[in-house]
């Protein structure tokens, strides 16, 4: 079961939801009016609350446009999912990422042995990703910093979190980074992060009852240029080093966060070596059992 933030012709707003992935329905608003006071309510990760509007779900108002089909439309929306009030990330967590990043900085003769030593130790890599207005929607542009000529793409399972800790449901994520920034010193990484509009979360909530294994979900990648295929690749988070209870555990201690807390779990699929992100690539990320993210790269101008 999916949950969206849907618009009308950018005014009203109101829940819409799945089950089957496409076609849409109307969340009665005498549960909820917005997804950010369903999760505060603690109702999103409530089996019997959830088993009860599978049951009602036949009954609810069908949409005439079904997922798909308001992507493109003019009137209907899928807009980012909520608002969020605070986004963190970790970095390092599979293999094939760290190999990468690692043969990277012995070709261009740069700091090595960081990565590999962050894959290796018991502490994972956690940092800071931005508040609400860092990140936009599943189909609205992402930028590309106007000092970086070495952007990358990261298409990562994202988990949502209470302000317990808890892990309360999943959506997906694309962590936009100035890898040339990055790389030149680790201390830049924050420039090469957080920036307006460094992050695409969407396009629906999916609560943790309908994903029961998130170690095993197969994420998508596509990027064309001018229409062209330019990249193309598939990873999955079985092949991730640390589970997702790992994570949300190093981010919580000693460190309170706020109900809707959403966390990036790493890149289960990036750029290969040589590969930036230009000024209005069409980049496509997409998880089965959560949906599909696609964006248009714009670079920032000062």
């Amino acid at each position: 079961m999916r949950f969206y933030n849907l618009s009308y012709k950018n005014k009203e707003k109101f829940i819409g939801i799945s089950i089957d992935g496409n076609e849409l329905k109307i969340f009665p608003n005498k549960y909820f009016n917005d997804i950010n006071t369903f999760i505060s309510s603690g109702k999103f990760s409530d089996n019997s609350f959830l088993e009860m509007i599978e049951n009602e779900y036949p009954g609810y108002k069908k949409l005439k446009l079904s997922v798909l089909e308001c992507n493109n439309n003019s009137e209907l929306k899928i807009q980012k999912p909520y608002q969020i009030p605070e986004i963190w990330a970790v970095g390092v967590t599979y293999e094939k990422i760290k190999d990468s990043h690692e043969e990277e900085m012995r070709l261009e003769n740069r700091i090595q042995g960081i990565y590999d030593y962050v894959y290796n130790s018991e502490r994972p890599e956690v940092f800071f990703k931005g508040l609400n207005h860092h990140c936009v929607g599943p189909f609205d542009p992402f930028f590309i910093r106007s000092d970086s000529i070495g952007t990358i793409i990261e298409g990562e399972l994202a988990l949502i979190l209470n302000s317990n800790g808890d892990i309360i449901g999943y959506t997906l994520a694309n962590d936009v980074t100035a890898w040339d920034i990055e790389k030149e010193n680790p201390l830049f990484l924050n420039q090469a992060k957080i920036y307006e509009g460094c992050l695409v979360i969407g396009p629906c909530v999916v609560p943790k009852k309908y994903i029961p294994n998130p170690n095993s979900l197969r994420v998508h990648c596509l990027i064309t240029r001018n229409d062209d295929e330019v990249f193309k690749g598939t990873g999955n988070t079985a092949q991730m080093k640390r589970t997702v209870e790992e994570l949300s555990d190093y981010l919580l201690l000693n460190n309170k966060i706020s109900n809707g807390t959403i966390l990036c779990t790493g890149t289960a699929i990036g750029c290969p070596y040589n590969f930036a992100v230009e000024d209005r690539d069409v980049v496509k990320i997409w998880i089965d059992e959560i949906g599909v993210i696609m964006n248009s790269a714009i670079k920032h101008n000062t």
